[in-house]
């Protein structure tokens, strides 16, 4: 399970920028977290508890972690005296008693403080659950609860790097209580099915996404031609009144001047014609 680096001839970067680490490094180191418990078959008097347990932290591989791992602090219900609890040697465990089930922080701390502590949840396991939701917790003598998980170290540091090359086998060794195996395999089985439902998913937004934007093009050319369409009828329409406005003046503007203006030399044409023969009779008459 451990991942190993590339080769022994991977180059090595001790810029300021890199911290020392190794490019494209990466070392797996398995672990197990969990707990046992054991029931006292009733509760005590003093203080109403009604199991003893223990949470630790093991290796998976029969190699001693105390020679990178600094110290492990587990931080218990606020309930416990002293809830932050920190151990610094094998084996990384924490016994007490209790009566309930609660959440326990674990974080790791390294022997090169450069890199980060890691943090792990563990959920202190008292009952077995029941298979019904609504049936209340079975009670057992003796539970265990274990988790596979993984360190995982990323380009390490030099320093880590030497370290976890040199790691040794521990005795006695230590087993797994429960099928860890099992429990992998259907870890991976149950990550490669929701692989595939992610993926398929993302196939399905793909083809969701295309229909989308190929209906977008669709509208913004629909768009295109009707906002193209009124400028043209605009364009005609302007041109058509400046035609038929001149046609109007021109009409209109002809019998203007001539409406009055006939009335008037007729009259003065007449009147003075009246006049004339007035004058004209007035002259005759006298002379004869």
């Amino acid at each position: 399970m451990t991942s190993t680096p590339t080769s022994t001839s991977v180059a090595h970067d001790y810029g300021p920028d890199s911290g020392g680490r190794l490019k494209g490094v990466k070392v797996v180191k398995p672990i197990v977290v969990g707990n046992t418990a054991r029931y006292f078959g009733k509760k005590r008097e003093e203080d109403g508890h009604t199991h003893q347990w223990t949470v630790f932290l093991r290796p998976y591989l029969n190699e001693d972690y105390s020679a990178f791992i600094k110290k492990v602090h587990f931080k218990l219900h606020d309930s416990y005296p002293n809830p932050s609890r920190i151990v610094t040697k094998p084996p990384f465990d924490i016994t007490e008693t209790g009566w309930g089930e609660f959440e326990i922080v674990i974080k790791i701390y390294f022997v090169d403080t450069v890199e980060r502590p890691v943090t792990l949840y563990h959920i202190l396991k008292l009952f077995e659950t029941s298979k019904d939701p609504t049936a209340p917790p079975i009670v057992k003598k003796y539970i265990c609860s274990e988790t596979y998980d993984e360190i995982v170290f990323m380009e390490p540091t030099k320093l880590m790097m030497d370290i976890l090359q040199g790691m040794k086998p521990i005795k006695p060794t230590w087993k797994p209580e429960s099928d860890i195996e099992g429990k992998k395999q259907a870890a991976k089985q149950s990550i490669t099915h929701a692989k595939s439902i992610v993926k398929s998913e993302i196939e399905e937004l793909r083809n969701k996404l295309k229909i989308s934007r190929s209906t977008i093009e669709d509208f913004k050319k629909k768009l295109m031609e009707a906002q193209q369409q009124p400028e043209e009828e605009m364009k005609s329409e302007a041109v058509m009144p400046e035609t038929s406005l001149s046609t109007s003046t021109e009409t209109t503007a002809t019998p203007t001047p001539l409406m009055p203006t006939m009335p008037i030399t007729t009259n003065t044409e007449n009147e003075a014609t009246s006049s004339s023969i007035e004058t004209t009779a007035v002259i005759t008459t006298t002379t004869d």
